[in-house]
Order: C-alpha cells, then sequence, then structure tokens
C-alpha cells in the first residue's frame, strides 16, 4: 500500500510528451518557474507535506518518465518526495537573485527523476518560494494547478477547481458539442494549411543575432509597475480590447522593426482549458498557439494596432484553434509508435522553428491572482519564467499579472546573442511606455 506522496498509478504517456522527450537532449531546459516572494516562511517539513499532498492529488507528479517502443508510461517514482524540496537561506537582495537564477540552470530530467521540484529561498524580510515544473507534464495553466494545490496544502484551505480525470485528449473530446463539429472541421483544415500563412510573412531583414550556441537559460524581466499596468490596461480598453490584445499589437508592431516591408505577426498561447464547459484543475500540457498577421499599415501606432489584433482575436475565439492545433497531430501522427514519434516529432518541431523565425512569439498566463489565492496578502510577489526552448531562434516572451502588475520575462538560450535579447527587452518596455501615454 502507497503511503501519502507515493502513487502506485501508472499514466499513458501523451503525443506531446513522446516528442518533448524525444527533444530533451536538444532542449533540456524547457522547465517551467514559478518564483513568489512572500512576507512569511516555511519550514522544510511543511513543504515536504504540501508536495505530498499535490502528489496525492495529481499523482503523475509522482512518476518519472519511461520510453517505450510503442507507448510511453509515467510509472511510479520509487524515491523519497522529500528530496524534492530545498531550502536554502540568503544573506541579501543579490544573493536571492542569484541562487534564484541558479536555481533555472538545473534541469529537471523526467526519465529520472518526477516532474516537480520546489525551493525556499529563505530572508530576513520573508521568502522566496520557488516551484518548478518539466514542461513535459505541464503548460504554463498546469503549472499554476500545481502551484495552486502546494499554496492549499501549506495554508490549509480547499485548492480553487477539482480535479480532472483525463490528462489525454479525451477531455478536450468530452468538452466540445455537437454543434461545434462544422467549426472544428474547418479550423482542422485552417490549421493543416497555416504552414502557407507563415511562408507569406517576410523573412526578417534584421533577425536576432546568434550567440554562443550555449544551453544555459538567460532572461530579462520587466515588472512594471502599477500605475504602468493600469495605463497600458485603461489604454486597451479604451479600444474595447483586452491586454492580450494589446500585448499581440505590441509585438507585431516591434515585428515590423525587423523587416523592411510586409505584415507584423505573433504566434501566441492558448489555453484548451478554455474551452471546457466545467472549471477543472489538470495537470497536463493543452497549450495551442494561434497565429494573428496584421497589416503592415495598421500598425503605424499602437491604437490602431490594438483595434485590428482586437478584431483579428475576436475572430479566432468564435472558432477552435486551440482544440484544433492539438488535435491534428493526434489525428495524423497519434497512431504512431512512441519510439517512432521520438524521431518523427523532431522532424515537424525543427521545421516549426524554422516558421517561428518569422515571427514574434507571446505566451500569455495571465492573472495569476486565483491560484495564489490561498497566500492572502502574504504573497508579494510571483511571476512565471520559462521554457526555455534552445531550438527557437525568436526570444519567448512570458507574461504574467499578479495584484495589478505585470510581470514580463524575455527567455531565450545562447542560441541568440544576450546583447540581442537586451535590446529586445528594452524595445518592449519603450513601447509599453509609448503605449500607456
Amino acid at each position: 500500500m502507497s503511503q501519502p506522496g507515493q502513487t502506485e498509478r501508472t499514466f499513458r504517456g501523451e503525443m506531446v510528451e513522446a516528442v518533448l522527450c524525444g527533444l530533451a537532449p536538444r532542449y533540456p531546459h524547457v522547465d517551467l518557474h514559478v518564483p513568489i516572494d512572500l512576507d512569511r516562511t516555511f519550514g522544510r517539513d511543511q513543504l515536504v507535506d504540501a508536495v505530498r499532498q499535490a502528489v496525492d492529488a495529481f499523482p503523475v507528479l509522482g512518476c518519472v518518465y519511461e520510453r517505450r517502443w510503442f507507448r510511453d508510461r509515467w510509472v511510479p517514482w520509487q524515491g523519497d518526495l522529500a528530496d524534492r524540496v530545498e531550502v536554502r537561506a540568503v544573506a541579501d537582495e543579490a544573493d536571492l537573485e542569484r541562487e534564484t537564477r541558479e536555481w533555472t540552470l538545473r534541469p529537471l530530467v523526467v526519465g529520472h527523476e518526477p516532474p516537480l521540484r520546489v525551493g525556499l529561498l529563505d530572508h530576513d524580510a520573508g521568502s522566496r518560494l520557488i516551484v518548478t515544473v518539466d514542461h513535459q507534464v505541464a503548460d504554463g495553466g498546469g503549472t499554476m494547478v500545481v502551484v495552486n494545490a502546494i499554496a492549499a496544502a501549506l495554508m490549509g484551505v480547499e485548492r480553487f477547481a477539482p480535479e480532472g480525470q483525463d490528462r489525454g485528449l479525451r477531455a478536450i473530446y468530452r468538452a466540445l458539442r455537437l454543434a461545434d463539429m462544422p467549426i472544428l472541421l474547418l479550423e482542422l483544415i485552417r490549421e493543416a494549411v497555416q504552414p502557407l500563412t507563415y511562408l507569406r510573412i517576410r523573412r526578417r531583414s534584421r533577425p536576432f543575432t546568434r550567440g554562443d550556441d550555449a544551453l544555459t537559460p538567460y532572461w530579462r524581466t520587466l515588472a512594471l509597475s502599477r500605475e504602468a499596468t493600469r495605463r497600458f490596461t485603461q489604454s486597451c480598453r479604451d479600444e474595447g480590447a483586452t491586454i492580450n490584445d494589446g500585448l499581440v499589437a505590441l509585438l507585431a508592431r516591434l515585428a515590423t522593426r525587423r523587416t523592411d516591408a510586409g505584415p507584423g505577426a505573433v504566434g501566441y498561447t492558448i489555453d484548451t482549458r478554455r474551452f471546457f464547459r466545467q472549471r477543472q484543475a489538470i495537470v497536463t500540457n493543452f497549450a495551442g498557439v494561434a497565429l494573428v498577421v496584421i497589416g503592415r499599415e495598421q500598425l503605424a501606432d499602437q491604437r490602431s494596432a490594438v483595434r485590428a489584433a482586437s478584431a483579428a482575436i475576436g475572430e479566432q475565439k468564435q472558432r477552435l484553434p486551440g482544440v484544433a492545433y492539438n488535435m491534428l497531430p493526434s489525428l495524423t501522427m497519434g497512431w504512431l509508435p512512441h519510439g517512432l514519434l521520438r524521431w518523427t516529432g523532431a522532424l515537424v518541431i525543427d521545421q516549426i522553428f524554422a516558421y517561428i523565425e518569422r515571427v514574434m512569439v507571446l505566451t500569455n498566463i495571465g492573472a495569476l491572482d486565483e491560484y495564489l489565492a490561498p497566500f492572502g496578502d502574504a504573497a508579494l510577489h510571483a511571476s512565471m519564467a520559462g521554457p526555455f526552448i534552445h531550438g527557437a531562434t525568436t526570444p519567448i516572451v512570458i507574461v504574467t499579472g499578479f495584484r495589478g502588475r505585470l510581470t514580463l520575462h524575455v527567455c531565450s538560450t545562447g542560441k541568440l546573442d544576450r546583447a540581442d535579447v537586451d535590446a529586445y527587452a528594452d524595445e518592449i518596455r519603450e513601447a509599453f511606455e509609448g503605449a500607456g501615454s
């Protein structure tokens, strides 16, 4: 009989997990890191108990990934979950930031260890709790489900939503209605011909400068003040748009600075969970990607760009882009043995990166407040960094909101020159200042 925090369950490896497993040697730093600044601290025993409760709720977190020829599996880990928790004392702000960055340099290897690690950096004014989840097991939304489970366990309160039973596409299939079928069919066709859309986007005349090709993660953090966030939010609302619309518009305008002609394009992620009829807490990778292409003439100023982005994204919301993004690969390649899929999937991902080189990339995780509600006023600041995908020749912009403040992490690896990544981050900051003025 299993002890608390240990699981006897096995789980089928999903298609996306098999593909990411095949890419792991080339892209090892695909973990998602959530640093949370608190005005209080916790003991190691409390953290270990919280991790065990999270594993009880989501048993896949207590498994390791086992490669098989036909179908990979998540199988129970035989180690002690107490080893997944680390507590360190830091002396000052510089020490805190250095320890945080060093934390990200240690990738999770899910073939040998569970896809979850928790750290606490203790200092005089409180602590920084860092929850790390491997992208192979969860996307940004799934990672925040894990964070919520740990926060709820630490504070002794209920989680924000009941656990979902399915980690795979069955959960998406059940969310669909008969009336969705014609829409889904058209969206699958659009998804199949999506590469043709990328081809009409001009190659960059000023691409991002290549770096030393080291696998080491690198990121710049842009933490907007509440006032700057309020101004940007209001500028979006004035045009009847959302923050996500404004972010897409901002990056599309920056895209035109690297081309001499043609539209500005942004690939942004969609959490497919939003299509579910009932809220469910599911630890899995349901992220989809949608493409927004805005004519250059509409990008002359931020207001017209926001209106164009809002119209394009609003039209997409009437369809099922994230669902089709997840379903099309399953329909075309999901039947392959995972041993073969790890190889063919890597080829497909390489081609996707070739297309992505023409667009800016945005992952808007959204507001974290609901996930961190168990901490109450003890949570001072939170964000998310990663994944650091070495194959991407465009920095990935990760955006989160917490307590009325936006935080952006501009993420890359040694694939790109750090000075160029810094310059891009500075461009984004300047664009925010102009957008909210």
